[in-house]
């Protein structure tokens, strides 16, 4: 039995094994630093050679209900593959992940037709009742 596992699990670490390049160069870590304090609030940031960046903050407070929430506010930076320098940012709550950045694409905007229907559903909310017989 524990040939039989060994087998499956060498052959698994070989399928997962990720494939490196070994003409690849490996980029410099500028920078680095990590801080974690007791109360729960935390900060991460590193600088590469090639121009990417990340830097993490997070902050434990107290929401309406008395629980604890963990905040977390984050910002990524890099240079895409025609020279462009792209950052955004995040903040992770209570409320969600949130991400922002000009790059991102952006709804549409609601067809006139449409704008103005949900305008007189909103003001005529009797008229867009149905009701049942019975």
């Amino acid at each position: 039995m524990n040939t039989v596992l060994f087998t499956l699990f060498a052959i698994m670490a070989v399928t997962v094994a990720e494939v490196v390049d070994p003409t690849a160069t490996p980029i410099a870590i500028l920078s680095q630093s990590q801080s974690m304090e007791s109360d729960g609030s935390f900060k991460s940031e590193f600088k590469t050679a090639n121009g990417i960046s990340e830097r993490v903050e997070g902050i434990v407070r107290k929401i309406a209900d008395g629980s604890d929430v963990t905040v977390v506010r984050g910002s990524v930076t890099w240079v895409d593959k025609d020279g462009k320098t792209k950052t955004f940012t995040y903040v992770a709550d209570e409320n969600g992940y949130r991400p922002e950045a000009d790059f991102f694409p952006t709804t549409p905007p609601v067809p006139l037709a449409i704008a103005r229907a949900i305008e007189w559903a909103k003001t005529h909310p009797e008229s867009t009742t149905i009701e049942s017989e019975e």
